[in-house]
């Protein structure tokens, strides 16, 4: 009976702590994510999607311009 009542309560005192951990943890992510960082990642994603595109037909189009283009550096849209 003790055994049984002993390993009840460790679970619940883990699974408080577990849930209270987790609620840290999604009210710290939330704090982070604010319009400004979600506008400015579509930002970064289409810059790359748009560097990408640009070296992909500089490759198909041939010469020397398509083996020196670096999309790191590529400034925006």
């Amino acid at each position: 009976m003790m055994r049984r009542l002993f390993w009840f309560l460790l679970g619940a005192v883990a699974g408080v702590v577990g849930m209270s951990w987790a609620k840290r943890k999604v009210v710290d992510f939330s704090e982070q994510v604010t319009l400004a960082s979600v506008v400015s990642a579509l930002v970064h994603g289409a810059q790359t999607v748009v560097a990408s595109l640009v070296g992909y037909v500089q490759s198909l189009l041939g010469g020397k311009e398509a083996t020196d283009f670096d999309s790191d550096t590529y400034s925006g849209i």
